[in-house]
């Protein structure tokens, strides 16, 4: 890091692309989106698989980095399994699941933040 915080945005990049290698799926790091949304209040994430989009809630830019990096990774690890998986065994399936736990978290289906 040469001695500097990283931004957000580059954050996000560089976590995208450190698990987008892990799961041998280096193309996705540059094929996905990330956007935050002021509308989000029920959740703090949303994918669209066949879009590679991820919505995010606001509110993660203020959050502890742990909880934004375990949002982002539940997020994309449903576009890495639909993408590895043809999206079999559903959103939460034990392809998903096998992708969260490699990448250090365990796969749990809610993130509660204030």
């Amino acid at each position: 890091m040469n001695g500097h915080e990283l931004t957000l945005p580059e954050r996000i990049n560089e976590s995208i692309a450190h698990w987008a290698s892990l799961w041998n799926a280096p193309g996705l790091a540059s094929q996905v989106t990330v956007e935050f949304s002021s509308r989000m209040i029920r959740s703090l994430g949303r994918c669209y698989p066949e879009r590679r989009l991820i919505r995010l809630s606001w509110r993660l830019t203020k959050a502890p980095r742990s909880i934004l990096l375990e949002a982002l990774c539940h997020e994309l690890a449903h576009i890495a399994a639909h993408e590895l998986n043809g999206g079999k065994n559903g959103p939460h399936g034990p392809a998903w699941a096998d992708l969260m736990r490699s990448a250090g978290f365990e796969p749990r289906t809610r993130l509660r933040y204030p």
